[in-house]
């Protein structure tokens, strides 16, 4: 695989972990007035 090709892919990976750590982050959350603002 190319330096180029492994580079694209590897990010894909670390954006993918990235959005999920976001979302889990989000769920433990307590509710307060700021909650639904940062979860927009």
């Amino acid at each position: 695989m190319a330096e180029k090709e492994m580079f694209i892919q590897n990010m894909k990976e670390r954006t993918k972990k990235f959005a999920v750590d976001v979302i889990l982050f989000c769920n433990t959350l307590k509710t307060n007035k700021a909650t639904p603002v940062i979860t927009y």
